[in-house]
């Protein structure tokens, strides 16, 4: 709310993020209640059905609530987790990790068009779903943010070679897992 008043802007109408095991959504849930702005959340879900379940919502939210009411005022009049609350279940895909062809468009558009780096677990399928939104016109005269959750933070190099690793883990660095990875269609010199 303060970064919104800082720079004259209204607070977001939709706000697109990621659903996994709530943790993110229920927070942003939360602080947008404490911060009296009143966007809706749209959660695409990335994970199976049972692990991003309502219900875990809810006692995450409830239990966060209580946490903080000895020391935030208001926190008990908060309205329920389930409002303005929008979860989609369309872009989920064949499984939890596997990446779809609109997810990896949507990170190759955004790398493409504004340098952002998507990846096609989470932040990916969460992008497709605002850009499916808007190229079919839903978003027209709304204010949206895209919560991207991925980190833009470089891994470490590994500094012990994987063939030290049990033998289960060496299909990890030696097949291709993901047929729509750009690094693996690099690898084969096709187009991503």
């Amino acid at each position: 709310a303060d970064q919104l008043e800082a720079q004259g802007r209204e607070a977001p109408d939709l706000i697109y993020l990621p659903l996994g095991t709530t943790g993110t959504v229920v927070g942003l849930q939360l602080g947008l209640r404490l911060a009296g702005l009143s966007s809706c959340v749209v959660a695409v879900r990335v994970v199976r059905e049972d692990v991003a379940d309502p219900g875990r919502q809810r006692r995450l939210y409830q239990g966060a609530a209580a946490l903080l009411a000895p020391d935030v005022p208001g926190v008990g009049e908060l309205p329920p987790v389930n409002e303005s609350l929008e979860i989609r279940h369309e872009f989920y895909g064949p499984g939890y990790a596997r990446y779809t062809p609109e997810g990896m468009a949507a990170c190759a558009r955004a790398r493409d068009m504004a340098g952002i780096g998507l990846e096609g677990t989470y932040s990916g399928k969460a992008f497709a779903a605002l850009l499916a939104d808007l190229d079919g016109g839903r978003l027209t005269g709304m204010n949206v943010l895209f919560w991207n959750t991925y980190s833009s933070r470089k891994l470490p190099v590994p500094t012990t070679d994987y063939r030290d690793l049990p033998e289960f883990f060496h299909a990890f660095f030696e097949r291709d897992l993901q047929p729509l990875d750009p690094e693996s269609q690099a690898a084969r010199g096709e187009p991503s």
